[in-house]
């Protein structure tokens, strides 16, 4: 028996298709498990595996299927970095508002730290939704746009302490600055060299 390995253009699933026995065959239409997504495939003989029974392309045997499989939890290595990210936030927030810390300021320039506090806090939700995308593997746009705003927070937060006197992060400043950028762009790294096991494809 003949499968031809084949990969969903729009999901980026692998998976196996018996191939009809007509040597003049060169490609076969094909319907993604996954997705349902049909395309064309070219039949190639270096991606054709012979085998006498079902059990033998899932057992691991082929290591490109096994390797395959790791995708999901690179995804969630990386949703858990872009999470580690929030506690770095979500302290500066709290920092932010603690009583004796805006003392001293006019109202013009509390209602602008208040605003930018707020901006804060619609970045930490769109943070949080790009963990929770890259986690169940939804969306590659959702889950970037939890980084990109997570880099984003990390200007946010340094133009406080240039505004704040005094600086209320104090040592930590370049703590609260470096970390959740580093551990953001790992993740991005992640994210972008597994865009395609994203169950929408985008």
């Amino acid at each position: 028996m003949e499968s031809l390995l084949t990969r969903c253009p729009y999901c980026g699933a692998n998976f196996y298709k018996n191939v009809p026995d007509d040597e003049e065959l060169t490609s076969m239409d094909l319907e993604c498990p996954y997705c349902n997504y049909t395309y064309r495939d070219m039949i190639e003989e270096s991606r054709i595996k012979n085998h006498d029974f079902y059990w033998e392309i899932y057992s691991g045997l082929y290591p490109i299927i096994r390797l395959d499989n790791h995708k999901n939890s690179r995804l969630l290595i990386g949703g858990i970095l872009l999470l580690l990210t929030l506690p770095f936030f979500i302290y500066g927030f709290s920092q932010l508002f603690l009583p004796g810390n805006l003392s001293g300021y006019s109202g013009t320039e509390l209602n602008s730290i208040y605003g930018l506090g707020l901006a804060g806090l619609i970045f930490l939700i769109f943070i949080l939704s790009g963990v929770i995308s890259a986690i169940k593997g939804y969306s590659f746009v959702l889950s970037l746009s939890g980084i990109i705003f997570a880099l984003l927070s990390s200007v946010l937060w340094y133009y406080l302490t240039l505004n704040l006197s005094p600086n209320i992060f104090g040592d930590f400043t370049s703590l609260f600055l470096l970390v959740p950028q580093i551990l953001a762009i790992i993740s991005l790294t992640f994210f972008i060299r597994n865009r395609r096991s994203f169950k929408l494809g985008y």
